[in-house]
């Protein structure tokens, strides 16, 4: 069949809604589709013609042979077992013990010097703004394009967290406040100056490669 084909068909369309229906964030629902995806090219014929034995040698061949790490063969596993519980409407045993392991890792730790010497090449200073408050307070990306002067709450060294992952409010760990900003260097000592200063010396308006930090601070 032609490649992508399965964006074409019915079934595609079916796991869309039903995932909608279920909450599903776009990003859960684009990996759990593409993860589909793959399964039907795998064996080029739609999923309803597909038995429980060729999933069972469809996960070994991902696991054993492709050689996908355990974080892609988990969102693996999450988007077929989706479609065969909710869609298909499957009772398979497979389907209740599909789990891939989670890595045991420990973090690379940099120094307050190496830090301050990563920080102190990035250009311009919107950027430098944007980097610096996500990574100081714990943030990820896209929560850190949603963030506000508002959201800035000074007097407890807290950040409210707007559509965070899985559509959640949140206030980061109090180990991820605020005050980092200035341990590692930061070139004002409060959040309101700090973007106020982005602002003036960025001028937002003028930035389109960041668009949606022009809610941050509205420049003069």
């Amino acid at each position: 069949m032609q490649k992508y084909w399965w964006y074409q068909t019915e079934w595609h369309s079916k796991m869309d809604k039903s995932m909608q229906v279920n909450g599903m964030g776009e990003r859960t629902r684009e990996a759990y589709l593409r993860s589909m995806r793959q399964l039907v090219e795998h064996y080029d014929r739609t999923p309803d013609h597909i038995t429980e034995d060729e999933l069972l040698d469809y996960f070994i061949h991902r696991q054993n042979l492709t050689g996908w790490s355990p974080a892609t063969m988990r969102i693996c596993y999450s988007g077929v077992k989706f479609f065969f519980k909710h869609v298909l409407k499957k009772n398979w045993h497979l389907l209740t013990i599909a789990q891939a392991r989670r890595e045991r890792r420990l973090p690379a730790v940099l120094s307050r010097d190496e830090v301050r010497k990563i920080f102190s090449l990035v250009r311009p200073f919107h950027n430098y703004a944007y980097l610096m408050t996500v990574y100081s307070c714990g943030l990820r990306l896209q929560e850190g394009l949603y963030l506000e002067v508002a959201d800035i709450d000074g007097p407890r060294k807290m950040i409210h967290v707007h559509r965070g992952k899985g559509a959640k409010d949140r206030y980061p760990s109090r180990s991820q406040h605020i005050p980092c900003c200035v341990d590692i260097g930061a070139p004002t000592e409060t959040p309101g100056s700090f973007f106020r200063q982005w602002a003036e010396e960025a001028r937002v308006d003028r930035l389109p490669k960041f668009p949606c930090l022009s809610k941050v601070y509205k420049a003069p």
